[in-house]
Protein backbone atom coordinates (compact mmCIF):
# COMPACT_ATOMS: atom_id res chain seq x y z
CA UNK A 1 0.00 0.00 0.00
CA UNK A 2 2.38 2.08 0.82
CA UNK A 3 4.50 1.35 -1.96
CA UNK A 4 1.63 2.11 -4.21
CA UNK A 5 1.02 5.77 -2.36
CA UNK A 6 5.35 6.21 -3.54
CA UNK A 7 4.83 6.00 -7.13
CA UNK A 8 1.50 8.21 -7.05
CA UNK A 9 3.66 10.94 -5.60
CA UNK A 10 6.42 10.78 -7.38
CA UNK A 11 4.36 10.31 -10.87
CA UNK A 12 2.35 13.10 -9.65
CA UNK A 13 5.91 14.97 -8.94
CA UNK A 14 7.28 14.12 -12.44
CA UNK A 15 3.85 14.94 -14.23
CA UNK A 16 4.38 18.48 -12.44
CA UNK A 17 8.09 18.83 -13.58
CA UNK A 18 7.25 18.03 -17.16
CA UNK A 19 4.32 20.57 -17.52
CA UNK A 20 6.68 23.26 -15.79
CA UNK A 21 9.36 22.58 -18.49
CA UNK A 22 6.99 22.58 -21.58
CA UNK A 23 5.26 25.86 -20.01
CA UNK A 24 8.37 27.52 -19.67
CA UNK A 25 9.32 26.78 -23.42
CA UNK A 26 6.52 27.75 -24.88
CA UNK A 27 7.35 30.91 -22.78
CA UNK A 28 10.66 31.28 -24.30
CA UNK A 29 9.60 30.58 -27.59
CA UNK A 30 5.75 31.05 -28.21
CA UNK A 31 5.79 30.45 -31.77
CA UNK A 32 6.17 26.72 -31.06
CA UNK A 33 8.88 26.67 -34.47
CA UNK A 34 11.71 24.94 -33.39
CA UNK A 35 14.94 27.12 -32.98
CA UNK A 36 16.95 26.87 -36.48
CA UNK A 37 13.26 28.08 -38.39
CA UNK A 38 13.56 31.24 -35.73
CA UNK A 39 17.09 32.10 -36.57
CA UNK A 40 16.69 31.57 -40.39
CA UNK A 41 13.63 34.26 -39.93
CA UNK A 42 15.93 36.47 -38.33
CA UNK A 43 18.18 36.52 -40.25
CA UNK A 44 16.13 36.61 -43.91
CA UNK A 45 14.81 39.51 -42.20
CA UNK A 46 18.08 41.08 -41.18
CA UNK A 47 19.28 40.56 -45.35
CA UNK A 48 15.86 41.77 -46.15
CA UNK A 49 16.39 45.07 -44.24
CA UNK A 50 20.21 45.16 -45.70
CA UNK A 51 18.96 45.06 -49.36
CA UNK A 52 16.13 47.94 -48.93
CA UNK A 53 18.65 50.10 -47.27
CA UNK A 54 21.18 49.43 -50.12
CA UNK A 55 18.43 49.71 -52.65
CA UNK A 56 17.40 52.99 -51.34
CA UNK A 57 20.81 54.38 -50.55
CA UNK A 58 21.57 53.68 -54.15
CA UNK A 59 18.62 55.10 -55.63
CA UNK A 60 19.09 58.01 -53.25
CA UNK A 61 22.97 59.03 -54.00
CA UNK A 62 22.13 58.44 -58.32
CA UNK A 63 19.11 60.46 -57.59
CA UNK A 64 17.87 59.95 -61.42
CA UNK A 65 14.83 62.68 -60.92
CA UNK A 66 16.65 65.15 -59.03
CA UNK A 67 15.09 64.99 -55.78
CA UNK A 68 17.20 65.06 -53.00
CA UNK A 69 20.63 66.21 -54.44
CA UNK A 70 23.14 63.91 -51.95
CA UNK A 71 25.29 64.03 -54.40
CA UNK A 72 25.39 66.05 -58.03
CA UNK A 73 28.92 65.15 -59.54
CA UNK A 74 29.86 65.61 -63.66
CA UNK A 75 30.80 62.43 -64.78
CA UNK A 76 28.57 60.75 -62.04
CA UNK A 77 25.18 61.29 -61.63
CA UNK A 78 24.57 64.91 -62.75
CA UNK A 79 22.88 64.01 -66.00
CA UNK A 80 19.83 62.97 -65.85
CA UNK A 81 19.05 61.13 -68.95
CA UNK A 82 16.13 59.32 -67.77
CA UNK A 83 14.01 62.25 -67.44
CA UNK A 84 11.11 63.31 -69.72
CA UNK A 85 12.10 66.93 -71.10
CA UNK A 86 8.76 68.41 -70.94
CA UNK A 87 7.69 67.54 -67.67
CA UNK A 88 7.58 69.02 -64.55
CA UNK A 89 10.36 66.82 -63.43
CA UNK A 90 12.52 66.72 -66.51
CA UNK A 91 11.92 70.78 -66.30
CA UNK A 92 13.18 71.56 -63.15
CA UNK A 93 16.03 69.73 -63.25
CA UNK A 94 16.91 71.56 -66.54
CA UNK A 95 16.11 75.10 -64.61
CA UNK A 96 18.37 73.43 -62.02
CA UNK A 97 21.48 72.34 -64.50
CA UNK A 98 21.65 75.09 -66.99
CA UNK A 99 21.66 78.51 -65.36
CA UNK A 100 19.57 80.29 -67.59
CA UNK A 101 19.21 84.12 -67.91
CA UNK A 102 15.41 84.35 -68.98
CA UNK A 103 12.47 82.05 -68.12
CA UNK A 104 9.09 81.40 -69.98
CA UNK A 105 6.45 80.29 -67.31
CA UNK A 106 2.87 79.72 -67.57
CA UNK A 107 0.62 77.01 -69.06
CA UNK A 108 0.84 75.31 -72.38
CA UNK A 109 -0.02 78.11 -73.81
CA UNK A 110 3.00 79.76 -73.41
CA UNK A 111 4.71 76.78 -73.72
CA UNK A 112 3.56 76.46 -77.26
CA UNK A 113 3.64 80.41 -77.79
CA UNK A 114 7.11 80.99 -77.24
CA UNK A 115 10.20 80.14 -78.81
CA UNK A 116 13.88 80.80 -76.67
CA UNK A 117 15.47 81.99 -80.00
CA UNK A 118 13.41 85.20 -80.09
CA UNK A 119 15.37 88.50 -80.45
CA UNK A 120 13.50 89.25 -77.57
CA UNK A 121 16.29 86.86 -75.31
CA UNK A 122 19.64 88.26 -76.67
CA UNK A 123 21.03 89.35 -73.15
CA UNK A 124 21.43 85.30 -72.73
CA UNK A 125 20.52 81.71 -72.68
CA UNK A 126 16.49 81.07 -72.46
CA UNK A 127 14.24 78.64 -71.66
CA UNK A 128 10.34 77.48 -71.76
CA UNK A 129 9.72 76.41 -68.35
CA UNK A 130 5.70 76.74 -68.93
CA UNK A 131 4.14 73.56 -67.67
CA UNK A 132 1.03 71.79 -69.40
CA UNK A 133 -2.63 73.02 -67.34
CA UNK A 134 -0.28 74.37 -64.91
CA UNK A 135 -2.26 76.17 -62.00
CA UNK A 136 -0.86 79.72 -60.45
CA UNK A 137 0.26 77.46 -57.92
CA UNK A 138 3.06 74.80 -60.00
CA UNK A 139 3.95 78.14 -61.77
CA UNK A 140 4.84 79.95 -58.59
CA UNK A 141 6.49 76.88 -57.31
CA UNK A 142 8.42 76.87 -60.53
CA UNK A 143 9.87 80.56 -60.47
CA UNK A 144 10.95 79.61 -56.87
CA UNK A 145 12.49 77.03 -57.35
CA UNK A 146 14.47 78.80 -60.26
CA UNK A 147 15.15 81.27 -57.34
CA UNK A 148 16.59 78.91 -55.32
CA UNK A 149 19.12 77.18 -57.36
CA UNK A 150 19.81 79.84 -60.04
CA UNK A 151 18.61 83.44 -60.00
CA UNK A 152 17.62 84.36 -63.66
CA UNK A 153 16.98 87.96 -65.11
CA UNK A 154 13.66 87.58 -66.20
CA UNK A 155 10.58 86.06 -66.40
CA UNK A 156 8.05 86.01 -69.19
CA UNK A 157 4.63 85.08 -67.28
CA UNK A 158 1.59 83.72 -69.41
CA UNK A 159 -1.56 84.18 -67.16
CA UNK A 160 -4.66 82.06 -67.95
CA UNK A 161 -7.86 82.32 -66.85
CA UNK A 162 -8.55 78.99 -65.85
CA UNK A 163 -4.95 78.74 -63.88
CA UNK A 164 -6.88 80.61 -60.83
CA UNK A 165 -9.44 78.29 -61.10
CA UNK A 166 -10.32 76.80 -57.52
CA UNK A 167 -11.12 73.26 -59.23
CA UNK A 168 -7.30 73.36 -60.56
CA UNK A 169 -4.19 72.63 -58.22
CA UNK A 170 -1.74 70.26 -59.16
CA UNK A 171 -0.94 67.60 -62.03
CA UNK A 172 -0.05 64.18 -61.20
CA UNK A 173 3.86 64.62 -61.75
CA UNK A 174 4.05 67.71 -59.63
CA UNK A 175 3.98 65.76 -56.08
CA UNK A 176 7.20 63.76 -57.60
CA UNK A 177 9.14 66.56 -58.72
CA UNK A 178 11.59 68.22 -57.22
CA UNK A 179 9.01 71.68 -57.27
CA UNK A 180 7.27 69.88 -54.36
CA UNK A 181 10.37 69.24 -52.44
CA UNK A 182 11.16 66.13 -51.29
CA UNK A 183 6.92 65.55 -50.80
CA UNK A 184 4.90 63.19 -48.75
CA UNK A 185 6.56 60.05 -47.43
CA UNK A 186 4.30 57.66 -49.06
CA UNK A 187 5.77 59.54 -52.54
CA UNK A 188 9.40 59.77 -51.49
CA UNK A 189 9.80 56.02 -49.94
CA UNK A 190 7.85 55.25 -53.97
CA UNK A 191 11.01 56.71 -55.56
CA UNK A 192 13.64 55.42 -52.91
CA UNK A 193 12.33 51.50 -53.08
CA UNK A 194 11.03 51.00 -56.52
CA UNK A 195 12.28 48.92 -59.20
CA UNK A 196 11.73 51.46 -61.64
CA UNK A 197 13.85 53.59 -59.82
CA UNK A 198 16.94 51.53 -59.94
CA UNK A 199 16.69 51.03 -63.52
CA UNK A 200 16.41 54.15 -63.87
CA UNK A 201 19.46 55.14 -61.79
CA UNK A 202 21.53 52.12 -63.32
CA UNK A 203 21.00 53.97 -66.57
CA UNK A 204 21.69 57.32 -65.24
CA UNK A 205 25.29 55.98 -63.57
CA UNK A 206 26.38 53.88 -66.54
CA UNK A 207 25.81 57.12 -69.05
CA UNK A 208 27.32 59.70 -66.85
CA UNK A 209 30.67 57.06 -67.02
CA UNK A 210 30.20 56.68 -70.24
CA UNK A 211 30.17 60.23 -71.12
CA UNK A 212 26.93 60.02 -73.37
CA UNK A 213 25.30 62.40 -71.24
CA UNK A 214 24.34 65.91 -73.20
CA UNK A 215 23.23 68.43 -70.69
CA UNK A 216 21.11 71.39 -71.72
CA UNK A 217 19.96 70.08 -75.45
CA UNK A 218 16.19 70.74 -75.20
CA UNK A 219 14.46 74.38 -74.97
CA UNK A 220 11.38 73.71 -73.00
CA UNK A 221 9.26 74.30 -75.93
CA UNK A 222 6.03 72.26 -76.87
CA UNK A 223 6.84 68.66 -78.38
CA UNK A 224 4.36 69.40 -80.97
CA UNK A 225 2.84 65.81 -82.54
CA UNK A 226 1.97 65.75 -86.45
CA UNK A 227 -2.01 65.83 -86.47
CA UNK A 228 -3.93 64.58 -89.15
CA UNK A 229 -7.43 66.12 -88.38
CA UNK A 230 -8.70 69.04 -89.61
CA UNK A 231 -8.42 72.49 -87.89
CA UNK A 232 -12.95 72.15 -87.36
CA UNK A 233 -12.44 68.68 -85.71
CA UNK A 234 -10.02 69.87 -83.64
CA UNK A 235 -11.65 72.85 -82.82
CA UNK A 236 -14.88 71.19 -81.99
CA UNK A 237 -12.89 68.44 -79.39
CA UNK A 238 -10.94 70.87 -77.40
CA UNK A 239 -13.69 73.22 -77.02
CA UNK A 240 -15.79 70.13 -75.81
CA UNK A 241 -12.89 69.21 -73.60
CA UNK A 242 -13.53 72.56 -71.91
CA UNK A 243 -16.91 72.36 -71.75
CA UNK A 244 -17.04 69.35 -69.92
CA UNK A 245 -13.70 70.16 -67.81
CA UNK A 246 -11.68 73.28 -66.74
CA UNK A 247 -15.04 75.27 -67.73
CA UNK A 248 -17.42 73.19 -65.82
CA UNK A 249 -15.17 72.84 -62.78
CA UNK A 250 -14.61 76.93 -62.96
CA UNK A 251 -14.67 78.67 -59.42
CA UNK A 252 -12.84 82.00 -58.54
CA UNK A 253 -10.16 81.30 -55.93
CA UNK A 254 -8.36 84.06 -53.18
CA UNK A 255 -5.75 81.68 -53.24
CA UNK A 256 -4.16 81.62 -56.72
CA UNK A 257 -4.08 85.72 -56.36
CA UNK A 258 -2.20 84.90 -53.14
CA UNK A 259 0.42 82.58 -55.23
CA UNK A 260 0.85 85.39 -58.16
CA UNK A 261 1.33 87.78 -55.02
CA UNK A 262 3.76 85.80 -53.55
CA UNK A 263 5.80 85.19 -57.16
CA UNK A 264 5.87 88.80 -57.81
CA UNK A 265 7.50 89.82 -54.73
CA UNK A 266 10.01 87.37 -54.38
CA UNK A 267 10.98 88.10 -57.97
CA UNK A 268 11.34 92.05 -57.21
CA UNK A 269 13.34 90.73 -53.72
CA UNK A 270 15.48 89.22 -56.49
CA UNK A 271 15.38 91.89 -58.40
CA UNK A 272 14.16 90.00 -61.32
CA UNK A 273 12.28 91.58 -63.88
CA UNK A 274 8.80 89.49 -64.63
CA UNK A 275 6.49 90.66 -67.95
CA UNK A 276 3.69 89.04 -67.87
CA UNK A 277 1.15 88.28 -70.71
CA UNK A 278 -2.85 87.08 -71.03
CA UNK A 279 -2.28 85.26 -74.19
CA UNK A 280 -5.48 85.08 -76.90
CA UNK A 281 -7.41 81.95 -77.22
CA UNK A 282 -9.41 81.99 -80.44
CA UNK A 283 -13.08 84.19 -80.10
CA UNK A 284 -14.98 80.77 -80.23
CA UNK A 285 -13.69 80.00 -76.63
CA UNK A 286 -14.63 83.33 -75.46
CA UNK A 287 -18.10 82.94 -76.73
CA UNK A 288 -17.57 79.09 -75.07
CA UNK A 289 -16.87 81.52 -71.91
CA UNK A 290 -20.00 83.39 -72.50
CA UNK A 291 -22.49 80.91 -72.95
CA UNK A 292 -21.18 79.02 -69.55
CA UNK A 293 -21.86 82.12 -67.98
CA UNK A 294 -18.07 82.96 -67.22
CA UNK A 295 -18.07 86.42 -68.72
CA UNK A 296 -18.74 88.21 -65.17
CA UNK A 297 -15.71 85.72 -63.53
CA UNK A 298 -13.19 86.43 -66.68
CA UNK A 299 -13.45 90.83 -66.19
CA UNK A 300 -13.40 90.69 -62.85
CA UNK A 301 -10.28 88.11 -63.02
CA UNK A 302 -8.68 90.86 -65.04
CA UNK A 303 -9.84 93.48 -62.46
CA UNK A 304 -8.13 91.54 -59.95
CA UNK A 305 -5.08 90.89 -62.00
CA UNK A 306 -4.52 94.64 -61.98
CA UNK A 307 -5.09 95.04 -58.97
CA UNK A 308 -2.15 92.50 -57.61
CA UNK A 309 0.09 94.04 -59.89
CA UNK A 310 -0.05 97.64 -58.72
CA UNK A 311 0.05 96.27 -55.13
CA UNK A 312 3.19 94.20 -55.54
CA UNK A 313 4.67 97.46 -57.99
CA UNK A 314 3.68 99.85 -55.16
CA UNK A 315 7.19 101.71 -53.65
CA UNK A 316 8.94 100.25 -56.58
CA UNK A 317 11.24 102.40 -58.70
CA UNK A 318 10.01 102.46 -62.75
CA UNK A 319 12.54 100.22 -63.79
CA UNK A 320 11.78 97.42 -61.25
CA UNK A 321 7.98 97.46 -61.53
CA UNK A 322 6.48 93.78 -63.48
CA UNK A 323 4.40 95.02 -66.71
CA UNK A 324 0.64 93.16 -67.43
CA UNK A 325 -0.27 92.75 -71.14
CA UNK A 326 -3.52 91.69 -72.46
CA UNK A 327 -3.81 90.23 -75.78
CA UNK A 328 -7.59 88.85 -75.83
CA UNK A 329 -9.09 91.45 -77.24
CA UNK A 330 -10.98 90.39 -80.65
CA UNK A 331 -9.02 91.66 -83.62
CA UNK A 332 -7.57 89.63 -86.83
CA UNK A 333 -6.00 87.04 -85.00
CA UNK A 334 -8.63 85.97 -82.17
CA UNK A 335 -11.18 86.04 -85.23
CA UNK A 336 -9.61 83.97 -87.66
CA UNK A 337 -12.26 81.75 -89.67
CA UNK A 338 -12.36 78.18 -88.67
CA UNK A 339 -12.03 75.81 -92.11
CA UNK A 340 -15.19 73.61 -92.93
CA UNK A 341 -14.53 70.06 -91.59
CA UNK A 342 -14.18 68.93 -95.52
CA UNK A 343 -11.33 71.01 -96.45
CA UNK A 344 -8.00 69.58 -97.28
CA UNK A 345 -4.16 70.02 -98.06
CA UNK A 346 -3.44 73.31 -96.48
CA UNK A 347 -7.16 74.40 -96.34
CA UNK A 348 -7.76 72.71 -93.74
CA UNK A 349 -5.36 74.46 -91.56
CA UNK A 350 -5.47 77.78 -89.50
CA UNK A 351 -2.66 80.18 -89.77
CA UNK A 352 -2.86 81.84 -86.56
CA UNK A 353 -4.31 78.98 -84.54
CA UNK A 354 -3.33 75.18 -83.83
CA UNK A 355 -6.57 75.24 -81.47
CA UNK A 356 -8.81 77.27 -80.10
CA UNK A 357 -6.38 77.38 -77.04
CA UNK A 358 -3.06 77.79 -77.96
CA UNK A 359 -1.89 80.52 -80.88
CA UNK A 360 1.11 79.15 -83.71
CA UNK A 361 4.36 80.40 -83.06
CA UNK A 362 3.82 82.87 -85.40
CA UNK A 363 1.21 85.27 -83.17
CA UNK A 364 3.83 83.71 -80.44
CA UNK A 365 6.15 86.23 -82.44
CA UNK A 366 3.87 88.99 -82.89
CA UNK A 367 3.62 89.17 -78.53
CA UNK A 368 6.98 89.13 -78.00
CA UNK A 369 7.93 91.77 -80.59
CA UNK A 370 4.83 94.12 -78.86
CA UNK A 371 6.40 93.58 -75.22
CA UNK A 372 10.07 94.10 -75.67
CA UNK A 373 9.64 96.26 -78.77
CA UNK A 374 11.90 93.94 -80.90
CA UNK A 375 10.91 93.44 -84.93
CA UNK A 376 11.25 89.66 -85.90
CA UNK A 377 8.33 89.00 -87.25
CA UNK A 378 7.53 88.86 -91.18
CA UNK A 379 3.52 89.92 -90.10
CA UNK A 380 3.02 92.97 -89.22
CA UNK A 381 -0.11 94.22 -86.81
CA UNK A 382 -1.78 96.81 -85.68
CA UNK A 383 -0.36 98.88 -82.91
CA UNK A 384 -4.12 97.92 -80.65
CA UNK A 385 -2.67 94.58 -81.08
CA UNK A 386 -1.80 94.26 -77.41
CA UNK A 387 -2.64 96.62 -74.18
CA UNK A 388 -0.98 97.23 -71.26
CA UNK A 389 -3.07 96.39 -68.31
CA UNK A 390 -3.56 99.32 -65.87
CA UNK A 391 -5.97 101.17 -63.61
CA UNK A 392 -6.80 103.75 -66.15
CA UNK A 393 -7.11 101.36 -69.50
CA UNK A 394 -8.91 97.94 -67.83
CA UNK A 395 -12.01 99.51 -68.03
CA UNK A 396 -11.90 100.46 -71.75
CA UNK A 397 -10.22 97.29 -72.44
CA UNK A 398 -13.21 95.04 -70.66
CA UNK A 399 -15.43 97.43 -72.75
CA UNK A 400 -13.80 96.66 -76.15
CA UNK A 401 -13.91 93.59 -75.45
CA UNK A 402 -17.93 93.36 -74.87
CA UNK A 403 -18.27 95.01 -78.44
CA UNK A 404 -15.87 92.72 -80.33
CA UNK A 405 -17.91 89.73 -78.82
CA UNK A 406 -21.31 91.12 -79.67
CA UNK A 407 -19.50 92.41 -83.43
CA UNK A 408 -18.42 88.73 -83.83
CA UNK A 409 -21.90 86.88 -82.91
CA UNK A 410 -23.70 88.94 -85.03
CA UNK A 411 -20.93 88.04 -88.04
CA UNK A 412 -20.98 84.81 -86.94
CA UNK A 413 -24.50 82.82 -86.04
CA UNK A 414 -22.90 79.47 -87.18
CA UNK A 415 -20.24 79.69 -84.73
CA UNK A 416 -22.39 80.77 -81.85
CA UNK A 417 -25.20 78.32 -82.57
CA UNK A 418 -22.66 75.56 -82.45
CA UNK A 419 -21.23 76.63 -79.08
CA UNK A 420 -24.71 76.85 -77.50
CA UNK A 421 -25.72 73.39 -78.59
CA UNK A 422 -22.42 71.81 -77.42
CA UNK A 423 -23.23 73.55 -74.15
CA UNK A 424 -26.56 72.56 -74.28
CA UNK A 425 -26.19 69.08 -75.09
CA UNK A 426 -23.30 68.79 -72.37
CA UNK A 427 -25.47 69.91 -69.87
CA UNK A 428 -28.39 67.25 -70.11
CA UNK A 429 -25.46 64.28 -69.51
Amino acid sequence: MLKLRCRSIASLYLSRRVNSSINTAEHRNPSGLPHSWLHYLAWYSLALLLLCALVAGFNAIIDPHARLLLVDRPGFNQGKVTLKTNNRTGKANAVRQCGYENLILGTSRAENAFVVEHPAFSNGKTYNAALEAASMYEIRHMAEYALRVHKPRTFLLGLDFFSFSAGEYIEDDFADSPLAGTGSIASLARYLFSVRTVHESVITLLWNLRGRVVLCAHDGEAIVKPNSNSAREFFDFVLWRYTIGVYRRYGPSDEHFVHLTELLRKAAAADVAVYAVILPVHATMMELQNQMELQDDFVDWKRRLVRTFEEANAGLPPERRAVLWDFTTYNEFTTEKIPPADATGDAKTMRWYSDPSHITKTVGNLILDRIYGTKSATVTTAESFGVRLAPDTVEAVITAEATGSELYRRENPDEIERIRRLVLNNREK
